[in-house]
């Protein structure tokens, strides 16, 4: 038997990709500024809302996202897809940043039921 190949992604899973690119804007804006040399506690979706984004800093967020999972459930589906596809991974660890206790087990939950067993079913992955 061969070695497993094991895959980890940022996934952030809501009724509307509206809402979670709102619920991802906290974790933007967290390793903006880590990555500034000014590290703070995890702002809330309003406060990162309301951050006066550079275009530098503004493109920064944007080039962060490539390989995370993030929108509705059918939106997230596609991305870890594609991603599974892209990797050939045995196994998908998710993580995610979403600064609501409530809105961060609703965004697993979404991916337990609406897009893991679509995983499954295509083959891609076997884990519960």
């Amino acid at each position: 038997m061969g070695e497993a190949l094991h895959n980890a992604a940022s996934a952030i899973a809501a009724e509307t990709d509206e809402e979670a690119e709102f619920l991802a804007g906290p974790g933007e804006l967290s390793f903006l500024r880590l990555r500034s040399g000014r590290p703070e506690a995890l702002a809330t979706p309003e406060e990162a809302a309301a951050y006066p984004f550079s275009p530098r800093e503004r493109e920064f967020a944007r080039e962060r996202r490539v390989g995370q999972a993030l929108g509705s459930p059918e939106t997230v589906r596609r991305q870890l897809t594609e991603l599974l596809e892209q990797t050939r991974a045995d196994e998908l660890m998710l993580t995610t940043m979403v600064y609501d206790l409530e809105a961060r087990a609703r965004s697993f939950e979404l991916i337990r039921r609406e897009v893991a067993p679509h995983l499954r079913k295509a083959g891609l992955t076997t884990a519960g």
